[in-house]
């Protein structure tokens, strides 16, 4: 939750906004880690790819 806080320390951005922007990220890794021969990575709530 560190980066969490890090990101709130940011002028305008709110957890709601923060909590979407993870959202957004968490999809765009698993987009691009897809690929023909290539299972879905495995994305915690940290964005961490096992």
């Amino acid at each position: 939750m560190c980066r969490l806080k890090e990101l709130l320390e940011i002028e305008g951005l709110d957890e709601p906004t923060v909590e979407a922007l993870r959202e957004r990220a968490k999809n765009a890794l698993a987009t691009i880690a897809t690929g023909p021969g290539r299972k879905p990575p495995v994305i915690t709530n940290r964005l961490t790819i096992c």
